[in-house]
């Protein structure tokens, strides 16, 4: 058997990821807006603290990586010089308002369009052209 290119690799690898987390997620009911949601509406911060937990293992495995050279994170799109803060202000506000409508965080949303809602699909295909438009198009340097 030949070996696999690193592409291939890569590609294999995002794949079993996404789909672990997207079981996960659809089990958990893993949510951004949600976790933000209970913790307000009913001061529970179950979802809240699972969201925390996430966000610091996303960037502990990101920073470990970056430490033995099997990424580079100055090459992401974070780390820009252009900081952008006008456009970053009104497509923060546009994209709460957008995702509370759309019915959720756009995670949240991808894995209900997995699971087949079409309503879901419509919001990340939208989701996907404004985040476009933010970063390469009309407002990419505001």
């Amino acid at each position: 058997m030949e070996e696999w290119s690193v592409v291939h690799k890569v590609a294999l690898w995002g794949f079993g990821g996404a789909f672990l987390f997207g079981i996960i997620a659809h089990k958990t009911h893993f949510c951004t807006m949600g976790a933000i949601s209970d913790w307000i509406n009913m001061g529970s911060l179950r979802r809240l603290r699972a969201w925390l937990l996430a966000m610091a293992v996303a960037l502990l495995v990101s920073q470990l990586l970056q430490a033995i050279g099997w990424i580079d994170l100055s090459a992401s799109i974070y780390l820009s010089t252009n900081l952008g803060i006008g456009g970053h202000i009104v497509g923060g506000l546009l994209f709460g308002v957008g995702m509370t409508l759309g019915g959720g965080c756009g995670q949240r949303t991808l894995v209900r369009a997995g699971g087949g809602n079409l309503k879901s699909l419509v919001v990340l295909l939208v989701l996907g052209l404004t985040a476009y438009i933010t970063l390469r198009g009309l407002l990419a340097g505001v």
